[in-house]
Formats: structure tokens, C-alpha cells, sequence
């Protein structure tokens, strides 16, 4: 009976030596692995209860995996999209600076046209040189306006960029507050007039109940329609269809239909993400993905559908109106 009783407790002695040796290598596995290894941690000890352990710490390993996966997958897209944006920085930047020098040349060539006149004999030579001098004024002005011109699309693309910072800065305050739709869409419309007349353009509202209401950030809601109505103006043609049903607001309008082929929905509110792969068109990409990071902060749900040569943007909010 005594032997027996040896017998036993020396076979769980070894038992527990066994699974301290076990634990003890598991945890020196654990503490030297690579980090960016994917060896998974192997038992050599059969029991159900290491091979739990072992289990979990293989499931660690491999939530840690698919994490570094998406870091590096969400690295190499940040890294795309900004070589992609500041390509569009240099672009209307090496443009400005090229007409400069243009202008800069051409007024070089108007004093040597001036000291030419001056020291040319008779009235001819005076009415010659001030004619030679007006045609180069005129080329002057000409760069210059241009140069300006490619300044102000590179300022709208600082402004997108600090706009788009401003919406995902995590430290925003949101000041929600129930909002009428009409009047604040209209303001929006009314700042935009001007831009739907040059391109002979018309907006038509529908609203089944006007005074639909919606619980937001005053500025952040009109910074939505203002960028959903900028995405309409640059990219869109014919005129602008926004309509009001229940708790959506749908705005609509035509596009090329060689630029609806293009267009990836689901892609549609990244950052920087262009249909134009050439990145040709103006715009940084900026404003949807913008419109979007508001719309969630509030509560809010921003859509994009295209349907043939259709695009359309839907903002829906969950609290009826009626609670606003």
C-alpha cells in the first residue's frame, strides 16, 4: 500500500516537473519569439491542458499578424495617396512658376524694347517702340493671370487639406442642435449661385416636408452640403436634383458616363481617392472623404450610388424629425 502510495506520488512529481518544464519553454517562447514572426508555438507535451495554452497564444499570434498586415496595408495606401496629392501640389506650383518667368522674360524684353526707342531718331521710331511695348504689357498680364490662376487651385488644395484635417481631428468639439434643413441647404445654394450660372446650370428642390429637421453641427452640416455641392459643380453636369424623403436628403445629377465607369463606390469617401487615376481633373480628393468623417461624427450616414449615367449622394439621419 505505502509502495503504492510512493509510486503515485512520484508519477505526479514527474508529472508536474514535466508540465514546469513545458510552461517554463512555452514562456521562453513567448519572450524571445521575433516579434514580426509567425512561427506558431509548437506542443511537446500532450495534455488538454498546455495545448489550451498553446491555442491561445497561437490566436495572439495571429491577431497580431492580420494587425501588422493591416498597418502595412494601410501604410503603402497612405504613402500612395500622398505621393498622389503632392503631385498634385507640384503641378499647379512648376505651372505658376513657368508663367513667372514668362512674364519675367517679356519684361525684360519691354525695357529693351524702351531703351531702344529712346535712342531711336524721329517719331516713327517712338511710336514703334511704345507699340512693341504695349504687346508685351499685354503678354505680362496675360502670364501673370495665368500664374494666379494655378496659386488659387493649389490654395483649394491647402484649404481641402485643412478642412479634411479639421474633420478627423479627434479632439473636435461637435455642437448638435436641431437644424432646418431648407433654410440651411439654401444658404449653401444661395454662396453657390454664382458658380451654377457660369456653367449654365439650375438646382431643383424637392422637399416633402419643409420643415424637415435634423440633429447636427451647424458648421459641420453646412460643410457637408458645401462639399456634396462642390463635388456636383466640378464633376457633375446638367442640372443638380435634391430632393427630401423621410429622413434623406438625395442630391443628384448627371455625369460622363466614361467617368461613371471609372468611379469605385466603394472607394468613393477614401481620402485623396480620385476616379481620374491621370489625377488630371482638378480637386484633391478630399471633400467627399471629408463630408463623410462629419456625417459619422454626428450620427449621420452619408451614401453615393451610381446608376447609368446618374451619381447620387445620399445623407440620411435615424432620429425622426419629430424629435428634433
Amino acid at each position: 500500500m505505502i509502495a503504492c502510495i510512493i509510486g503515485i506520488a512520484a508519477g505526479a512529481c514527474a508529472v508536474a516537473f514535466l508540465y514546469e518544464r513545458e510552461l517554463a519553454r512555452m514562456a521562453r517562447f513567448v519572450r524571445q519569439r521575433d516579434r514580426l514572426s509567425n512561427q506558431p508555438l509548437a506542443v511537446s507535451l500532450p495534455g488538454p491542458g498546455v495545448v489550451r495554452v498553446a491555442d491561445a497564444v497561437n490566436a495572439e499570434v495571429d491577431v497580431a499578424r492580420v494587425e501588422r498586415q493591416a498597418a502595412r496595408q494601410e501604410q503603402q495606401a497612405f504613402q500612395r495617396d500622398l505621393a498622389g496629392f503632392a503631385h498634385d501640389i507640384r503641378t499647379p506650383l512648376a505651372g505658376a512658376r513657368g508663367f513667372v518667368q514668362l512674364a519675367c522674360d517679356d519684361l525684360a524684353a519691354v525695357e529693351a524694347a524702351d531703351a531702344g526707342a529712346a535712342s531711336a531718331a524721329g517719331a516713327a521710331g517712338e511710336a514703334a517702340g511704345a507699340g512693341a511695348a504695349d504687346v508685351r504689357a499685354a503678354s505680362v498680364r496675360r502670364y501673370l493671370a495665368a500664374a494666379t490662376r494655378r496659386l488659387d487651385d493649389m490654395n483649394g488644395l491647402l484649404d481641402a487639406l485643412y478642412v479634411y484635417t479639421q474633420a478627423i481631428d479627434p479632439d473636435r468639439t461637435l455642437h448638435l442642435e436641431p437644424i432646418s434643413l431648407q433654410p440651411a441647404l439654401a444658404q449653401v445654394l444661395v454662396d453657390r449661385f454664382a458658380d451654377f450660372e457660369a456653367q449654365g446650370r439650375a438646382v431643383h428642390l424637392s422637399f416633402e416636408d419643409q420643415s424637415a429637421k435634423i440633429l447636427a453641427d451647424r458648421e459641420a452640416l453646412a460643410r457637408i452640403f458645401s462639399n456634396v455641392v462642390e463635388n456636383a459643380l466640378r464633376h457633375g453636369r446638367g442640372d443638380v436634383d435634391i430632393d427630401q424623403r423621410g429622413r434623406e436628403l438625395r442630391f443628384s445629377n448627371a455625369i460622363d458616363p466614361a467617368v461613371a465607369s471609372a468611379i469605385d463606390v466603394g472607394r468613393l469617401f477614401e481620402r485623396f481617392y480620385r476616379a481620374d487615376p491621370s489625377r488630371t481633373t482638378p480637386g484633391a480628393g478630399l471633400g467627399l472623404a471629408s463630408a463623410k468623417s462629419l456625417a459619422d461624427s454626428m450620427g449621420l450616414a452619408l451614401a453615393a450610388s451610381v446608376e447609368s449615367d446618374r451619381f447620387t449622394i445620399t445623407l440620411a439621419w435615424q432620429r425622426p424629425p419629430d424629435k428634433c
